[in-house]
């Protein structure tokens, strides 16, 4: 491993959970993943939430789209996306798509598992939900700023990654879904 990853994984749990992401980005903000890399693993904690009782591993998604999105209960403009978020899920999920969202604590709020569990209860999300609590993903995915969203592509490439309106991402996700079904 290059020794700043070796440094970003180290000190990601106290970036996080100083709500410190941008550190995670070399002290700037950055668009994520360059496009046609292979998409990282997710190392997520806990699954909050996992459709069919299983944990959402990219291995196993492989010949699917997947879009990630990156969120917190402590940002405001992701809580605004989450409707959207499922909305995407309800339509395009049937033609092919996979959701999969990460949850990151950020900054001070003292969010458990269980809140972000509630919190998907109350708000009728039927997406998987990951909760990462040490901060790896984030350290993996290389994002500066939340909500964040990835679009992986069947073989596992990141397709694109920002963080987009709903109205990009929604055009982004209805071209790749409609161009492989």
């Amino acid at each position: 491993m290059h020794p700043i990853a070796r440094l970003r994984r180290a000190l990601a749990p106290s970036v996080v959970a100083l709500g410190l992401v941008p550190m995670l980005a070399g002290c700037a903000l950055t668009d994520g993943l360059d496009a046609g890399r292979p998409a990282p693993e997710l190392a997520v904690d806990t699954w909050v939430l996992a459709p069919g009782g299983r944990a959402h591993d990219l291995a196993a998604l492989r010949g699917r789209h997947v879009l990630l999105e990156f969120w917190s209960l402590a940002c405001p403009h992701c809580r605004d996306e989450v409707p959207e978020i499922q909305r995407l899920h309800e339509t395009y999920g049937p033609r092919g798509l996979v959701v999969v969202t990460v949850h990151v604590p950020l900054g001070n709020a003292r969010v458990s598992p269980a809140d972000v569990a509630r919190y998907a209860k109350e708000a009728g999300i039927t997406f998987a939900i990951g909760f990462d609590a040490d901060g790896d993903t984030t350290v993996d995915y290389d994002y500066g700023y939340l909500p964040h969203a990835v679009l992986v592509t069947p073989d596992g490439r990141v397709a694109w990654s920002g963080s987009l309106s709903f109205f990009d991402v929604e055009d982004r996700v209805r071209a790749a879904v409609g161009a492989t079904r």
